[in-house]
């Protein structure tokens, strides 16, 4: 393994193959490839791997879908760019359930912090009715002024919600003057999706 990791850090392709034969060895790879993510040298643009390759190992941990990787993955929500975050949300996305089971219980803990939020950001890439529900649960109760940021995560989330018992109930708190301004677009985005959607 040791081996095999050094190949891909040292690597100047792409998309190289040694990602195979890592992601073929599952279980074995998780630690090695959590400790790269855990491991400041990785992210120097100047050290072996140009800075890409905690990225890399995010995408063959969501590969590998072992979900020993979750907790490392969250911590790194927010450490880069909005492309790295969406790199690691596809690797919740690929652990699947447990990742989704996480995320949600992260939603939910108090009191709030910034990991309602990371969690909130992350739960998106699910897309699913389960989120969509427990976020909206969340919203209703929500102190819209002191947590517009975490608001506007958990409007996005509720798309899904088109069709469901919970349609109407959004549709009336979007059109309520319950919230401030600033995210009066957060809900008309959904609304809007839904009325293309028809």
């Amino acid at each position: 393994m040791a081996a095999l990791l050094a190949e891909l850090i040292l690597s100047n392709e792409e998309n190289p193959p040694v990602i195979d034969e890592i992601i073929n060895r599952k279980a074995e790879a998780v630690k090695p490839l959590i400790d790269i993510l855990r491991d400041e040298d990785y992210y120097d643009s100047l050290f072996p791997g140009f800075g890409l390759i905690p990225n890399i190992a995010t995408e063959i941990l969501g590969k590998i879908g072992d979900k020993r990787a979750i907790i490392a993955l969250f911590e790194e929500i927010n450490r880069g760019d909005f492309f790295d975050d969406e790199i690691i949300f596809k690797a919740f996305k690929g652990i699947g359930e447990p990742a989704e089971e996480f995320l949600l219980k992260v939603l939910h803990a108090k009191p709030f912090t910034i990991d309602n939020e990371k969690a909130a950001q992350a739960l998106h890439v699910f897309n699913d009715e389960k989120v969509a529900k427990s976020c909206f649960e969340l919203l209703k109760s929500l102190d819209f002024k002191k947590d517009s940021i975490f608001a506007g995560y958990l409007i996005y989330n509720c798309e899904p919600l088109l069709g469901t018992p919970e349609e109407n109930a959004f549709r009336s708190l979007a059109e309520s003057d319950k919230y401030p301004k600033n995210l009066k677009p957060d809900f008309n985005s959904i609304l809007q999706s839904w009325h293309k959607k028809g």
